[in-house]
């Protein structure tokens, strides 16, 4: 796949982010708010930290870059963050933050340089 295809299919998740958002979670991420409820329960934090992964995992696929699939995963939970107080400005934010990434590093820029 080109990667303006990698650039759409990462940026579209954004897009679904802020749907997702609008509609389940205007005040903020639930599995987040969920850890600062109950900060000592071991099932809602196993449970979130695989849920976390599958998110970071999913990133890499859709993005074919493993190698930003951390950074992608700042971005996803920083815009959940902020989705309360910016709303859309939140997503647009972070597609503007995702496409200076994928511009500013090549899979040969970034060879070294660790996450």
């Amino acid at each position: 796949m080109r990667t303006a295809k990698w650039l759409d299919a990462t940026l579209s998740a954004f897009d679904f982010l802020g749907s997702w958002m609008k509609e389940h979670a205007p005040k903020g991420c639930l599995s987040v708010n969920a850890l600062a409820a109950f900060p000592d329960n071991t099932e809602i934090n196993s449970t979130v930290e695989k849920h976390k992964q599958q998110v970071i995992d999913s990133l890499a696929k859709l993005s074919g870059r493993d190698d930003l699939s951390n950074a992608l995963f700042v971005l996803h939970e920083g815009t959940t963050t902020a989705y309360p107080i910016l709303g859309e400005s939140a997503i647009t934010a972070a597609k503007v933050a995702v496409t200076t990434l994928f511009s500013t590093h090549s899979k040969s820029h970034i060879k070294g340089i660790q996450q």
